[in-house]
């Protein structure tokens, strides 16, 4: 799974969004509470411009796996994207 993460990485690292997908999805397959998975496919989902399943996404990965600091940040640009901020 681990070598099945990397490829996935480095195709998103590489702007390669598509291809990364299809690796990332392979590993939740495989193992859906697999650490950063669904932070990767969320990261696409936003890039995408889907904020909504980016969103859920990335709340299902905090449930899972406990929140980070990457989680965190992640969630504050999709309020950003949406326009829900506190003023």
């Amino acid at each position: 799974l681990e070598s099945m993460m990397t490829a996935g990485r480095t195709l998103f690292e590489s702007g390669k969004l598509v291809e990364a997908a299809k690796w990332f999805k392979r590993v939740q397959e495989k193992l859906p509470s697999y650490p950063k998975v669904l932070y990767y496919i969320a990261k696409i989902d936003f890039l995408s411009n889907n904020l909504a399943e980016a969103k859920k996404k990335i709340e299902k990965n905090i449930k899972e796996n406990g929140e980070t600091d990457d989680d965190l940040v992640f969630l504050a640009e999709i309020e950003v994207r949406n326009e829900n901020i506190i003023e």
